[in-house]
């Protein structure tokens, strides 16, 4: 799993003026606790275990900037994004890798791309992916995928990415697990 630390937080929330940051997979909540130290307004956060979202919104509770949601990204992502849509630029932190359990969706992460492409923010937003191994055969520093798992469609990665190339720049790291990053264009 990667960490949203790999990335300049602050130097996004300066360059873009994202004031939200948005990310699907909480866990233990360590990328969520990196990014409330930066400057944002909101933090939200979806998990599908109720037990590790109850633990993490603990940590959280007397932080009134965070929101934690339990349940399937899928079903909370168009929810969320409905709730912004006054907002100009969301920072996203998507976890690409496969579920804990049966009751989400295996490999949400092409749905939640195109849910985020439909919101009205979309071109000035930071969309940062990790796992990007599930979708991307390279030489990450942390090996390839695991056997048993099957590899995701990176056929249908590309095929977004040519779609939202005119608003964002991608970058591809083999850092861990692997990253994808959507910059927009225009800052």
């Amino acid at each position: 799993m990667g960490h949203v630390s790999q990335f300049d937080l602050g130097q996004i929330i300066a360059t873009y003026g994202t004031t939200v940051f948005l990310e699907t997979g909480t866990y233990q909540g360590s990328s969520l606790r990196h990014a409330a130290q930066f400057g944002f307004h909101r933090l939200i956060s979806i998990e599908a275990d109720p037990d590790l979202a109850a633990r993490v919104a603990g940590d959280f509770r007397d932080d009134p900037r965070v929101a934690i949601h339990v349940g399937d990204s899928l079903q909370w992502l168009p929810k969320v994004l409905d709730a912004l849509s006054d907002v100009y630029s969301l920072c996203c932190w998507l976890d690409a890798h496969y579920p804990a359990g049966p009751a989400v969706t295996e490999l949400p992460l092409l749905q939640e791309l195109g849910l985020l492409a439909a919101y009205p923010g979309f071109r000035a937003s930071v969309i940062l992916i990790d796992d990007r191994r599930i979708y991307e055969n390279d030489a990450y520093t942390s090996g390839g995928l695991p056997g048993g798992y099957a590899q995701g469609d990176g056929r249908a990665l590309i095929d977004f990415e040519d779609r939202i190339a005119p608003s964002h720049v991608v970058e591809r790291s083999t850092i861990g697990e692997g990253t994808i990053a959507f910059y927009p264009r225009h800052a």
